[in-house]
């Protein structure tokens, strides 16, 4: 059953699908490799070929959808109707047959184990948003193979500071100010031709109903 956390987080994606992109850009697989960020490509190096990877929170699945083009199973789940919709959009237009999309919530833990298990599974930038990171964890584990490996990126709670600055200074001294609106989303993902891609950053970033934050040892400890 989805919380009531997960309904206005659900609620959010549904209007605003992340990371959002203009689906134009991408006419050819060629075309989505070099929309990668490097971290991308460093993931990409560092997963064997014939590895079965999950990218739990795919969003609208351009990571998912990278790691699929040299490898044979890739799965991609979200409970965004929406994000998955781009999702499958792009999987069509480029013909990704290895890359297998599924609408699943991560804290139900029936949903979850349903999925198998996989040699690598990637959670990034989503268990923050949950609305109880630690049972997503957990259900996270499930997925993973024995030897297998498990990448988790999580909102750190001193590296966060310097972020609830600017929303602060976006809602209050700068309020409706596109020019400073504009800066601050290239402090974080550059000069941005793609508008789509800049106004989900910015909802993400900025309008975001629910996040919580943490510290390595915390996790650790998971």
């Amino acid at each position: 059953m989805v919380t009531e956390v997960g309904r206005i987080v659900q609620s959010f994606y549904n209007k605003t699908p992340f990371p959002d992109y203009e689906l134009d850009r991408f006419n050819s697989r060629e075309d989505l490799s070099l929309s990668m960020y490097p971290f991308a490509k460093i993931l990409d190096r560092s997963i064997p070929e014939n590895a079965t990877v999950i990218d739990v929170g795919t969003g609208t699945g351009q990571l998912s959808a990278f790691l699929s083009l040299r490898r044979k199973k890739v799965v991609g789940i979200d409970f965004s109707d929406s994000s998955l919709d781009k999702a499958r959009k792009l999987k069509e237009k480029l013909g990704l047959q290895s890359w297998e999309l599924k609408k699943v919530d991560i804290l139900d833990s029936q949903q979850m184990e349903k999925l198998g298990k996989f040699d690598y599974v990637l959670c990034l930038g989503v268990l923050h948003h949950t609305g109880n990171a630690y049972l997503g964890f957990k259900n996270l584990m499930k997925l993973v193979k024995p030897g297998g490996h498990i990448a988790v990126g999580l909102y750190n709670r001193y590296g966060r500071i310097p972020l609830k600055v600017r929303i602060f200074l976006a809602k209050t001294l700068f309020k409706s100010n596109q020019r400073v609106k504009d800066y601050f989303i290239r402090l974080q993902i550059g000069d941005v031709q793609d508008k789509e891609r800049a106004r989900g950053w910015w909802n993400d970033q900025y309008l975001h109903p629910h996040e919580t934050t943490h510290t390595v040892g915390e996790v650790m400890k998971w």
